[in-house]
C-alpha cells in the first residue's frame, strides 16, 4: 500500500492531465500547496462542526516551577482547553483560562510565540497536563527506525517524503499510520507525546499497537481528512494550479467532483458531534479522552 503523500503526488498530476505542466510542478511545490490546503480544510471543518475540540485535540506535559509565571506553549498550539494535575493516574486539580477559572490559579494565553502566564505562580514544582486544540501539522512518511508496543521512532523520509519536525510535542494529537510492514500494517494510532531522544524523534502512542508492527515498517503522519476523502487535497492543489493556467474547461468538472467528496467528508465530521451541544464557550477537561482513540467532550466534573 502506498503512503498518502505518494498517492497525493500521483493524483495531482493525473488531475492536471498535462505532462508539460506536471513536469514543472515539483514535489516541493506540491508539498507546499498541500500544507496550505490542509490548513484551509482544517478551518472549514472546524466551522462546519461547531465543535472545535473534536479536531486537533492534543495534550502535553507542562512542568511548573516555583515562583515562575511565564511558560512556553506546545508547538502548533491553537486554543487552550484545560490544565489538569494527576496523582497516581487520578485527577486531583484543574486550572482553566482567566475567563472561567474555578481555583486560585488562572491561565492567560499571550501568543503562540510568547507563551502563556500562570497567575499567581506555583508555590512548588509540579507536572501538569495541558489539553489544547492544535493546528494541522506538516506531513511526512518514512521507514521507522524502531517500533515497540507503544512507541515508534521516526526515520529519515525519502525524497518527496516530507520533513520530520524535531520539536518536542509537535506531533501531539496527530495520527500515525503503518501502511507497510511484514506484520501489523494498516493500523492507525493517536500520538500522545513526541520527544527527541538520542538524536531521534520518538512518538509515544495513546493506545498500543495490536499486534506490534514488525519487519520493514513504513509509517506516515496522517492528514486531517481520513481515506477515502483525502483525495480532496489533490483536487485542491490541482485546481490551484489550473487556475494559474486559466483552464476553465477542466476546472468545472473537478469542482463537481470535489463538492461530492466535501459533502461526504463534512457529513462524517458533523455526524460525530450531532448529539452534542456546541462547546466553544464550555470549560474543557481531558482526563477521559486518554482511554479512547476518538476524543469526546464532556460537561465538567
Amino acid at each position: 500500500m502506498e503512503s498518502f503523500l505518494s498517492r497525493f503526488y500521483e493524483e495531482v498530476k493525473d488531475n492536471l492531465s498535462d505532462p508539460h505542466a506536471s513536469s514543472r510542478l515539483t514535489t516541493d511545490k506540491m508539498l507546499r500547496d498541500l500544507h496550505a490546503a490542509d490548513r484551509d480544510i482544517f478551518e472549514q471543518l472546524l466551522k462546519c462542526s461547531l465543535q472545535e475540540s473534536n479536531l486537533g485535540f492534543a495534550e502535553a506535559t507542562i512542568s511548573f516551577t516555583s515562583d515562575q509565571e511565564y511558560y512556553v506553549l506546545p508547538p502548533g498550539f491553537r486554543k487552550f482547553l484545560r490544565l489538569i494535575r494527576f496523582q497516581d493516574g487520578i485527577p486531583i486539580d484543574a486550572i482553566g483560562s482567566k475567563s472561567h477559572y474555578q481555583s486560585r490559579y488562572a491561565i492567560e494565553i499571550l501568543t503562540g510565540d510568547r507563551g502563556f502566564r500562570l497567575k499567581p505562580a506555583m508555590l512548588e514544582a509540579a507536572d501538569w497536563t495541558m489539553y489544547y486544540a492544535r493546528a494541522p501539522g506538516y506531513l511526512h512518511y518514512a521507514q521507522a527506525d524502531r517500533v515497540t508496543e507503544t512507541t515508534l521512532t521516526c526515520g529519515t523520509p525519502p525524497e518527496g517524503g516530507g520533513e520530520v519536525i524535531t520539536a518536542d510535542d509537535y506531533y501531539n494529537g496527530m495520527e500515525v499510520r503503518v501502511f507497510k510492514a511484514d506484520q501489523g500494517m494498516l493500523q492507525t494510532r493517536v500520538i500522545k507525546n513526541s520527544k527527541m531522544s538520542g538524536g531521534k524523534l520518538v512518538l509515544f502512542l495513546r493506545n498500543a499497537w495490536s499486534p506490534t508492527p514488525s519487519g520493514g515498517v513504513w509509517y506516515e503522519i496522517c492528514p486531517t481528512l481520513p481515506p477515502p476523502y483525502d483525495s480532496i487535497y489533490a483536487l485542491d492543489v490541482a485546481l490551484l494550479n489550473l487556475g494559474r493556467r486559466l483552464r476553465p474547461d477542466q476546472v468545472e468538472g473537478m469542482l463537481v467532483q470535489r463538492q461530492k467528496k466535501w459533502d461526504a467528508a463534512k457529513s462524517l465530521i458533523q455526524s460525530n458531534v450531532a448529539d452534542r451541544p456546541p462547546e466553544r464557550t464550555l470549560p474543557q477537561r481531558g482526563v477521559d479522552r486518554m482511554s479512547s482513540e476518538i476524543p469526546f467532550p464532556f460537561m465538567g466534573y
